[in-house]
């Protein structure tokens, strides 16, 4: 299986690191996970309330938010 990096055995579960071909997939993650978001994605939409308040690359989201409340969610201000 194209992707499969890896499959770590746990006594309690086993743990499948998969990472598929940038080109040919396209994964949306939603989580209130801050540093897993900011981890694992290439870019990052923040949502308040069922608006789009902002959409950009992860680093920027998380380095320099174009808009004041993505700049506080990501501060911690809120959430």
């Amino acid at each position: 299986m194209r992707g499969v990096e890896r499959c770590v055995q746990h006594p309690q579960r086993s743990i499948t690191s998969f990472t598929p071909p940038k080109k040919d997939f396209t994964i949306i993650i939603v989580t209130h996970n801050m540093q897993q978001a900011a981890r694992i994605s290439d870019k990052t939409a923040f949502f308040y309330l069922g608006e789009l308040i902002e959409y950009n690359e992860t680093k920027q989201i998380f380095e320099q938010p174009a808009q004041e409340r993505t700049r506080n969610y990501v501060q911690g201000k809120f959430g």
